[in-house]
């Protein structure tokens, strides 16, 4: 259909008019109509309401209409409204005009297929009115072949379209794009490159809703040639390291590529970030290899909505960088202006247990608490197995700190356990901020899916790891990293030891960073501790008070017992220990390593790490950095394995046996008794007085500083008191 503005010019001595009607008579509708005497002569645009008012001549008018028909027979006017004078003195009821509205190339219509008249060229703007639900405006273009275009159309004046639909249409008017909502409004944009050059098609209209009906109102649909940057390995733009580039993201789902140069082993920094008046929201920066896979990506960083990736290159050569929009649970992106820059960045370092926790607190994240000590909890929404599983995570936070928990079962429970939502997360709820600065948790709901980890629910497995993780959520605790959901090694974490090994909260486990052997995390690490106890302080009560045997012939039940965990290659049974940290705050205690059969390395030492259990690869026997020290505990004993095992001791008095095998036992600080048992042993006693017993073998006793007292017991055994009143004692055999 076809229609055009009409401005009434109404004459100075006209005072009352209940209704004024424009009439297309070539396309039979009543094509304007204004009531109740509100027209407005000076300015009124009457657009065509609705093609369900055929009129045949005047003849389905009302009596009064059909006698006040004036036919004003007013020209055609291209690309301008059409203009009606009425005459001083037209007085009347009502009054019927009657016109054919149809204009040429006019920006407020269209046909509404192939046959349209209108069009429209590359880089101009055309305003145009969907006036009735159905309505279909079709602009004809020229397009060339391999050139990228942007069409948008959106609402616009005091009448604004809604919910504006832009087609793409090819020379038969068969779609070939289209676009309803882009941007994250209710406009649309699309890209489009012909691949052909001739003549094509937009087809300007609205959303239509499940009934068919679609909104009206204006428009104003613009093409033009993109001038953004290719979204693909093939692009022509370079950014050098040191630089800074501005442009612009055109359309939902336009990704800018630039090529980069980078070196081998040098770590770099680049950042995205919206800017000026119409800057983009919501940016992404991904970095591609040479073969255009994505190698790493940043969405939101530093509390901000913009992004920073942190890359090291594995080896010299062109990587592109990838600026876009987040995309949304549409497939939206946003558009905008953008500032992307690259520059070296220092090398990262390790960072102590101490700032491994502060990161945890408050450096990601802002730092939250509970206000109460008791917490109550939920767990009616998991199967049996995930809540033996939520129950043990909530243990092992517990017994390091003031927290208790307490089940409720009335449907009033502050944390809530479910698992009918996919992923795993955890979400506070927080009120005010307290003394400390801590933002207070008032409730917390935590959802691990019944299928994570393939629905293992074994203590040994990453379901249970994962329910300590979204507990130290919970609870107040970050990431050990400035990343969430998804993260790489190498270019998400900021300092070297963000591992599995330092802090369940970290999304790196110990192999890809280096640290040690790939081992689940069914405890607290030393630096998740310390974190909990910044907020919450230690447990009352102590941890684990009494004389406590953690490894083998445990006095716990709990993951403590490394007994229960093995592992079947070939055949054959290995045990290995879980990846924690072991913390005890008073008693007599022991490291029992008498399960194993390998080379075993442990440390007493508190904030050290212990290389323990067994594994088939001959180069690599053990679990390497498995078990750490919490900071001030003390374990006063170690008993070894069968293999040739290395046991540190700290600055207590130590008794440390070595078990069969050719030993190596270092009493530390304290005044230490030294078992080397069967094997060929080595001794040291350090700096107070020792007692070393070398048992079978050709061992060597070292006392140290101290008053030692030697025993090579049998074998040919080396024994050397060191500095002071030693007492040496060969045993069978011949000593030295």
């Amino acid at each position: 259909m076809a229609y055009g503005d009409w401005r009434v010019n109404g004459p100075s001595d006209l005072s009352q008019w209940s209704d004024l009607i424009l009439v297309s008579q070539s396309h039979r509708g009543v094509f304007g109509y204004d009531a109740f005497g509100d027209a407005d002569f000076n300015a009124g645009k009457f657009d065509l309401l609705s093609d369900n008012n055929p009129v045949d001549g005047v003849s389905n008018l009302c009596p009064c209409c059909r006698d006040n028909l004036h036919d004003p027979a007013v020209p055609k006017i291209e690309g301008l409204d059409n203009e009606l004078n009425l005459e001083a003195g037209a007085t009347s009821y009502a009054s019927v005009f009657l016109a054919d509205a149809t204009v040429s190339n006019e920006v407020g219509d269209a046909a509404g297929d192939t046959s349209t008249t209108s069009s429209i060229t590359v880089g101009s703007v055309a305003t145009g009115t969907i006036n009735v639900s159905g309505d279909e405006d079709w602009f004809a273009v020229e397009l060339e072949a391999g050139i990228r275009y942007v069409v948008r159309m959106e609402g616009s004046g005091s009448n604004a379209l809604e919910d504006p639909f832009v087609e793409v249409m090819d020379a038969n008017g068969i779609q070939l794009v289209f676009n309803d909502d882009a941007n994250n409004s209710r406009n649309s944009e699309l890209a489009f490159t012909p691949e052909t050059s001739g003549t094509y098609y937009l087809n300007a209209h609205a959303w239509e809703d499940s009934n068919g009906v679609t909104s009206t109102g204006q428009y104003d649909l613009s093409i033009a040639v993109s001038q953004e940057i290719v979204g693909d390995k093939i692009t022509d733009a370079v950014l050098t390291i040191g630089e800074t580039v501005t442009s612009r993201i055109d359309f939902s789902g336009d990704e800018d590529w630039f090529a980069v140069e980078l070196e081998a082993g040098q770590r770099y920094e680049f950042t995205l970030q919206g800017t000026g008046a119409d800057g983009l929201n919501d940016p992404f920066l991904e970095i591609m290899g040479a073969d255009g896979q994505r190698l790493g990506f940043n969405d939101d960083s530093n509390g901000t909505l913009n992004s920073t990736l942190f890359f090291t290159a594995t080896q010299s050569g062109t990587y592109y960088l990838n600026a876009h929009g987040y995309v949304n649970d549409f497939g939206q992106t946003g558009t905008g202006d953008y500032v992307l820059d690259a520059s070296l960045a220092e090398p990262i370092g390790s960072r102590t247990f101490q700032g491994v926790a502060n990161f945890l607190v408050e450096e990601y994240s802002a730092a939250q608490r509970w206000a109460i000590d008791t917490i109550s909890y939920s767990i009616n929404g998991l199967t049996q197995g995930a809540q033996v599983l939520a129950e043990l995570a909530l243990s092992v936070w517990e017994e390091v700190s003031s927290l208790s928990f307490v089940r409720d079962e009335t449907g009033n429970a502050l944390l809530v356990f479910d698992d009918e939502e996919s992923g795993a997360f955890a979400s506070n709820d927080t009120g005010g901020i307290d003394a400390d600065g801590f933002r207070i948790i008032e409730s917390a709901f935590i959802n691990v899916e019944t299928s994570w980890d393939g629905g293992n629910t074994n203590i040994e497995s990453y379901t249970y790891q994962t329910y300590i993780h979204e507990v130290g959520h919970a609870l107040g605790l970050g990431h050990a990293g400035p990343y969430n959901g998804q993260a790489t090694y190498g270019i998400d974490n900021v300092y070297t030891n963000d591992t599995w090994a330092y802090s369940v909260m970290s999304y790196f486990d110990q192999a890809e960073t280096g640290f040690g052997n790939f081992r689940y995390v069914l405890g607290l690490q030393v630096a998740d501790i310390i974190a909990l106890q910044t907020g919450y302080g230690e447990n009352p009560n102590g941890t684990r008070a009494g004389d406590t045997v953690y490894g083998f012939n445990s006095t716990e039940s709990d993951v403590n017992d490394w007994s229960q965990f093995t592992l079947t290659e070939d055949g054959l049974t290995y045990l290995r220990p879980p990846s924690m940290a072991i913390y005890d705050t008073s008693g007599n205690d022991t490291v029992d390593l008498s399960g194993f059969s390998n080379p075993q390395i442990l440390n007493l030492l508190e904030g050290s790490f212990s290389t323990l259990g067994d594994r088939a690869d001959p180069n690599n026997p053990h679990y390497v950095n498995v078990i750490s020290i919490g900071l001030g505990t003390i374990i006063e004993n170690a008993i070894g394995g069968n293999g040739a095992d290395t046991i540190t001791g700290n600055s207590a008095a130590n008794n440390i046996q070595g078990g069969s095998g050719e030993d190596e036992l270092i009493g530390g600080g304290g005044k230490d008794l030294l078992f080397g048992e069967a094997g060929n042993d080595l001794l040291l006693g350090g700096n107070q007085d020792d007692r070393l017993s070398g048992g079978d073998g050709d061992d060597v006793l070292i006392g140290g500083g101290a008053k030692d007292r030697l025993n090579g017991d049998a074998g040919n055994d080396d024994l050397s008191g060191g500095f002071g009143a030693d007492r040496l004692f060969g045993g069978s055999g011949n000593d030295t």
